[in-house]
């Protein structure tokens, strides 16, 4: 499944739920293995944005980074070009039947509806 890094950023937090609901053994089973093949990618994401703060000499001040004058733009848009990026993720789409089980709402369903397989619909010949 191709998807961009930006779009697997901005769904962490619809997983990270979908995570922490009590379901069944066998659903709980394939969405964590499902989402496990994800987290290699979010890993990714996150080393790269902190090489890109060491590379614009960020420095971290409370639970914030300071930079020097005009390099936190630099850094932005760097990292949002980096966002940008298409990736292949090794995974099947979650199926619906798996995603039938949780209460989400129709923004979550935004934010995650590529790694949602989508209705299969079968014609039925006459």
């Amino acid at each position: 499944m191709k998807v961009m890094l930006k779009e697997l950023q901005e769904a962490v937090p619809v997983f990270n739920k979908l995570l922490t609901k009590q379901i069944d053994f066998k659903t709980a089973y394939r969405l964590n293995k499902i989402l496990k093949q994800v987290e290699t990618d979010l890993k990714m994401i996150e080393d790269t944005r902190m090489e890109m703060i060491k590379k614009h000499k960020g420095v971290l001040k409370g639970n914030r980074f300071d930079f020097p004058e005009g390099a936190e733009v630099k850094l932005s848009d760097e990292f949002k070009e980096f966002l940008n990026t298409e990736t292949e993720i090794p995974a099947s789409q979650i199926p619906q039947e798996i995603m039938s089980k949780f209460e989400i709402s129709a923004s979550e369903v935004g934010l995650i509806s590529k790694f949602i397989e989508e209705e299969v619909v079968e014609a039925v010949k006459k």
